[in-house]
């Protein structure tokens, strides 16, 4: 049994025209692992999990008509996180040899194991009155086989 774990915590900001603001990196805790078990010699079973704070973005509060084009200018607010990220994966896979000069890997993998909605962000429609998340991917189920000649 093989495990990892890492933390980090970055602090990023951005310079613009009206001063400095966090970044979207700007993230305080961020944390990674995964535990990965090999039996048999030839199988591999793997968990992995990511959790960290939401990036920062800037909401729309208002929006007005522009004075002589027909599209609608945002008024942005302060500031505020997305709602934190989470990601539990498993997968497994197995190595093949094939003839004298042959391998292959056979894989399968679930990611996002709970299904979750992370966020990665917001859009509007035409005139910012309507706000729709836009999110990450949520369970994918993945397989196949790779051949090595």
């Amino acid at each position: 049994v093989k495990t990892e774990m890492s933390f980090s915590s970055l602090r990023a900001t951005e310079r613009t025209e009206q001063g400095t603001t966090a970044s979207p990196y700007n993230i305080g805790y961020f944390w990674r692992g995964n535990v990965e078990y090999k039996w048999s010699g030839t199988w591999t079973a793997t968990v992995a999990f990511l959790f960290r704070q939401g990036s920062y973005w800037t909401p729309v509060i208002n929006a007005s008509p522009h004075a002589t084009l027909p599209v609608y200018e945002p008024l942005y607010g302060t500031q505020q996180r997305l709602p934190r990220y989470f990601l539990l994966d498993v997968s497994v896979s197995k190595l093949m040899v094939i003839g004298s000069k042959y391998t292959a890997v056979a894989f399968a993998g679930l990611s996002n194991v709970p299904n979750v909605r992370n966020v990665q962000g917001y859009t509007y429609n035409f005139n910012y009155t309507e706000k729709y998340e836009e999110l990450f991917s949520r369970r994918v189920l993945y397989f196949g086989v790779v051949v090595n000649f």
